[in-house]
């Protein structure tokens, strides 16, 4: 058996840009009327420009909030560095990229890392581009951040959500640009503050909390190769 080892980090840690985004959907989840995406620097809104959708489960055509974006997204180079986060994307928001995706297969591939019964991870890249420079990454700020937005607001950064929302009638209250805005805003702030304080700890962030835990371990306090034996006990083989 060829033996394997966890090793140290002693590289120096790639600084990483990040953006985030955000889908507002009727409460019946047919329809995804807004969408918001930040990256630090400015902030854009996408809305569905349909006034009746008479067969809703049926797959948005351009005038859809998720193809404006993503059509925009993809148009240029300027976040294929970014990891782009959704909270609890994996689980929701990811599902409507993916839907788009599929109607799009002669320009766009994607593969997705699954975790249970969600994605952990999207990649989408476009099929014309032979150096692989044309290449957006998708991940859920939820297995990075374990808890609810407000929770974190409240004890990240001392902010909240927009209050007094009723969800059933969002797609008609004048706030649901206020609190698109403040959602992706809020999650912004509380990775920027989440890569902060593991940085100057001298930690390093991974996909996930575990991935994140794991390479910080690797990077502050292992000192040496450390051989790991991937054998079962009934394997048979030289330990």
């Amino acid at each position: 058996m060829s033996e394997t080892y966890l090793k140290p980090l002693t590289g120096k840690v790639k600084q990483r840009n990040f953006a985030v985004f955000d889908i507002e959907t009727t409460i019946s989840l047919e329809r995804a009327f807004l969408l918001g995406f930040y990256d630090g620097k400015s902030y854009k809104v996408f809305e569905d420009k349909r006034k009746t959708i008479s067969q809703p489960h049926l797959p948005e055509d351009s005038r859809g909030c998720v193809s404006q974006f993503l059509t925009w997204l993809f148009s240029s180079k300027q976040h294929t560095k970014h990891w782009i986060y959704a909270h609890n994307g994996g689980n929701f928001d990811f599902l409507y990229l993916v839907r788009w995706l599929l109607q799009h297969p002669e320009e766009y591939s994607f593969d997705a890392i699954p975790l249970q019964s969600s994605i952990l991870r999207l990649e989408v890249r476009r099929k014309s581009d032979k150096k692989g420079t044309w290449k957006w990454t998708f991940l859920d700020s939820y297995r990075l951040m374990n808890a609810p937005l407000e929770k974190l607001g409240k004890g990240l950064v001392g902010e909240g959500k927009v209050k007094d929302i009723n969800y059933k009638t969002l797609h008609r209250d004048p706030r649901r640009y206020e609190y698109l805005e403040q959602d992706c805003k809020l999650l912004y702030r509380c990775l920027s503050e989440f890569y902060i304080r593991v940085l100057n700890a001298g930690g390093e962030i991974g996909m996930t909390a575990p991935s994140s835990a794991m390479k910080s371990f690797r990077r502050m306090h292992l000192q040496k190769w450390i051989p790991i034996n991937r054998c079962l006990p009934e394997c048979g083989c030289e330990k």
